[in-house]
């Protein structure tokens, strides 16, 4: 019975939401107490801008290149939802959960997904210029070859994540957890990593050009081949690091853990500043 009624509301929520976007909010609004249910939804290209989905279940729904540009998804559910190549633009993603969902291809611009959960969520190739993943849980996500241009990652949780090719352009990684991630050959041109967590992380081949890495915890992380170039790196943790064939021109070290004398005389053979 119980199992009969849920198909009941989930029929009735999707046959409200065919009536248009219009009469969707408004009813939302008249009903803040009633948590739509449209799991496993089918909603392939829907035009759904503006829709209010706060709280909605949309687990397991299919939303591929789904229009859903400045949508209300606060707190929604969306955990193993089929989201490749929507278009989630200026999206209120606050806290939603997203874990294991795809969003490869899709646009995130300006969205708002803080403490939004994605771990093991898929942004291959994503567009996410300037959102706002302040506090987001991006545990063993693949975001390789994702546009993070001017993106809000600040104490972001990004333990594991695959971030290779990836494209974080002055990005915000103030205090982040990049523990153990693949980044390999990702730009981080610009890039704040002030106390980011870069511990055990595979930068090989990276572009850290002109980023500031102010007490960031590179400890066992490999940066063979990576760009450091006018970086500044004063305060950080270099113990182990890996820093074959680094580019360290003007590169701005102090008070660095790990930096044995020999280490430091290479370097600053290469163009590195060392102050005191």
């Amino acid at each position: 019975m119980k199992n009969l009624q849920k198909q009941y509301i989930r029929s009735s929520h999707r046959i409200l939401l065919k009536e248009g976007v219009r009469k969707w909010n408004l009813w939302k609004n008249n009903n803040p107490d009633i948590v739509p249910n449209l799991v496993q939804a089918y909603l392939f290209s829907e035009n759904l801008s503006g829709v209010d989905f706060c709280q909605t279940n949309l687990s397991q729904g299919d939303l591929r290149n789904a229009d859903l540009r400045n949508a209300n998804l606060y707190r929604a559910i969306c955990d193993r939802a089929n989201l490749v190549s929507a278009n989630l633009s200026g999206a209120n993603l606050i806290k939603a959960n997203l874990i294991e969902s795809n969003l490869s291809n899709a646009k995130l611009d300006f969205a708002d997904l803080r403490d939004a959960s994605l771990s093991s969520a898929n942004l291959v190739r994503t567009c996410a210029h300037n959102a706002n993943l302040a506090g987001a849980y991006l545990i063993h996500a693949s975001l390789r070859e994702a546009d993070l241009k001017g993106a809000n990652l600040q104490s972001a949780n990004l333990c594991g994540a695959y971030l290779i090719n990836s494209n974080l352009i002055e990005a915000n990684l103030i205090e982040a957890n990049l523990n153990i991630a693949d980044c390999i050959g990702a730009n981080f041109g610009g890039a704040v990593l002030i106390r980011a967590n870069c511990s055990c992380t595979n930068l090989r081949g990276t572009n850290l050009r002109s980023a500031n890495l102010i007490k960031a915890d590179l400890s066992g992380a490999d940066l063979s081949g990576a760009d450091l170039s006018g970086a500044d790196l004063s305060g950080a943790n270099l113990r182990n690091a890996i820093l074959d064939d680094v580019k360290v021109r003007r590169t701005r070290f102090r008070y660095n853990l790990g930096i044995s004398k020999a280490i430091q005389l290479s370097l600053a053979q290469k163009g590195a500043v060392f102050c005191d």
